[in-house]
């Protein structure tokens, strides 16, 4: 008979911290990308919605320099901000 959520649930949080991201990723991996392209599509239908409310200026953005300063400002003592193209890495020293 087949263990119950539940079970597999409370079996699955006993290992240490790196087992249990060992075994999410295996998990994740066990999807074979479905997860992440139903992911994908719902963010594109968020993004789009997005700047369509802003064309329609129902919502305001923000400046990228601002929203970058905010988080520097909230995020310096415990972390490093770096910027690589269009993409920002949040790094947390540990």
């Amino acid at each position: 008979m087949a263990a119950s959520f539940e079970t597999i649930t409370k079996e699955a949080l006993d290992p240490t911290p790196r087992q249990r991201l060992k075994l999410a990723e295996v998990l994740l991996m066990s999807t074979d990308g479905k997860l992440e392209n139903d992911c994908q599509s719902e963010w594109d239908v968020e993004i789009e919605a997005r700047i369509q409310a802003i064309h329609q200026s129902r919502e305001t953005g923000n400046l990228f320099e601002e929203v970058m300063a905010k988080a520097d400002k909230l995020y310096s003592s415990s972390s490093k901000l770096r910027t690589l193209g269009h993409r920002t890495i949040l790094s947390f020293a540990l």
